[in-house]
């Protein structure tokens, strides 16, 4: 969790402009990784990891930007009798990223939320 200081723009309806404010924008994080190692013979090991992340920044007027991010992978490591003298690596992996707005007064998205995914 943290802060910085910037300046903000407040929207006018007189024609002079817009009026420059000071504001506070607010940052919140979080992350966990879990991993999972398997050795099932010498010549075979698997390995299982997840990743969550978790970013919140928030500003002018309580208008926010949350981005959910979930990595997956699946890793297998084998040692064929064939080719003693190298290594077969296999695996999958995704990753699932959720962008969402808060809209907040004066200000809309369209849309307000994006999901992007990657195998």
């Amino acid at each position: 969790m943290g802060h910085a200081n910037q300046l903000g723009s407040i929207p006018s309806l007189i024609p002079l402009g817009n009026f420059i404010t000071p504001d506070t924008v607010k940052y919140h994080t979080g992350n966990i990784l879990f991993r999972w190692d398997k050795q099932q013979s010498d010549d075979n090991k698997w390995r299982v990891q997840a990743y969550y992340d978790y970013f919140r920044r928030s500003a002018f007027n309580n208008a926010a930007l949350n981005v959910h991010t979930f990595d997956l992978e699946i890793q297998n490591q084998l040692k064929l009798s064939a080719l003693s003298k190298h290594q077969f690596v296999w695996g999958a992996g995704y990753r699932g990223i959720v962008d969402e707005l808060e809209p907040a007064f004066a200000l809309s998205y369209s849309p307000r939320q994006r999901y992007t995914r990657t195998f």
